[in-house]
């Protein structure tokens, strides 16, 4: 997939996203044994890229919004976020 961001306006919120789905010239075929053997072998995307659990979520945003900023948040925490 192929995400197009383009600034519609003034604001910081008029912005526009568009999806290109591309397609994979080999999708109608089935997998080759080497293929699934490769499949098989990869490490799962949720051991990869763990998700944050409910309570981990709350803690962030607790420290996040917190009165004393500057002593409870980490300096970096907000970066993953920025989208300039």
């Amino acid at each position: 997939m192929h995400f197009k961001r383009e600034k519609t306006g003034p604001q910081v919120y008029n912005v526009e996203y568009t999806v290109q789905a591309l397609k994979c010239q080999n999708g109608k075929r089935p997998l080759t044994d080497e293929e699934k053997a490769a499949v098989a072998e990869m490490t799962p995307i949720d051991e990869l890229l763990p998700r944050p659990t409910a309570d981990a979520q709350k803690e962030f945003l607790d420290k996040m919004f917190s009165s004393s900023k500057e002593e409870n948040v980490d300096p970096t925490i907000g970066k993953e976020f920025d989208i300039s």
